[in-house]
């Protein structure tokens, strides 16, 4: 649906928001390059040997032993414990977590991203300083390694 409006061309997305075809176009570019950068991360990934710290913790409280390493032993290991208690929902049902750490990084990373566009936006009003900035912080390959590191950085 197209509308003229104080001289410009709107359209609807199907969200509801008016926008300028430049804006619609511009929208479509940010989330090509997010998508690439995911696909970056996704090419740079592999697991840490402490991820394997949590899921152990995660298996033995999915098992009704609590957060424990060894069965008797009460000693805190892992390194936060709000995502040893996500790393727990796929014990739960039988999954990996593994599998599961690297979609809920990716999660992450994509969120990460967001906001970082979003608040570039805000400061430097210009959409096109908001996509230099997400890509700079989207290509760094310590950020993109490690949204599948199995951690929760």
């Amino acid at each position: 649906m197209c509308k003229r409006f104080k001289g410009e061309y709107i359209m609807q997305n199907r969200f509801g928001f008016l926008l300028t075809w430049r804006e619609h176009y511009w929208w479509q570019i940010v989330v090509l390059i997010a998508t690439t950068l995911l696909l970056l991360a996704w090419h740079n990934q592999f697991i840490q040997d402490d991820a394997l710290i949590t899921f152990r913790y995660s298996l033995n409280l999915a098992n009704g032993l609590g957060p424990i390493w060894n069965e008797g032993e009460r000693v805190e290991g892992y390194t936060n414990f709000l995502w040893m208690l996500l790393m727990t929902l796929p014990l739960l049902f039988k999954g990996d977590p593994v599998i599961f750490s690297k979609l809920l990084g990716l999660l992450c990373f994509i969120g990460s991203l967001s906001m970082t566009y979003l608040l570039a936006k805000r400061i430097f009003q210009s959409a096109v300083a908001a996509l230099v900035a997400m890509v700079i912080l989207g290509t760094n390959y310590t950020f993109s390694a490690y949204a599948t590191g199995g951690l929760e950085t």
